[in-house]
């Protein structure tokens, strides 16, 4: 129960920071730019011939920063459904 507890609040904290820089700080630049490089990286490497690696990670950055939106989006909602399903469960 302690966990749920900390749990909680760490969102509570995070919660604070606003939707908006959530998504973005988590989403885009957390998730969307890290897969972004690591899926460039990679698909240059297993690819042959090697095409230039400015054209792969330039699509890679291009390609999952929205999709990294998408997904802080979702997160947040997630998120907000379950703390809301676990205050209306305490009542």
């Amino acid at each position: 129960m302690a966990e749920t507890s900390q749990k909680w609040n760490r969102w509570q904290q995070t919660r604070q920071m606003g939707r908006q820089r959530f998504v973005w700080l988590y989403g885009v630049c957390g998730w969307g730019l890290s897969v972004g490089v690591l899926w460039s990286i990679g698909f240059w490497y297993i690819s042959d011939p090697h095409p230039p690696f400015w054209l792969v990670i330039g699509l890679g950055l291009l390609g999952f920063p929205p999709g990294g939106y998408l997904w802080g989006r979702l997160m947040w909602w997630w998120f907000e459904r379950s703390r809301l399903t676990a205050e209306q469960s305490k009542v």
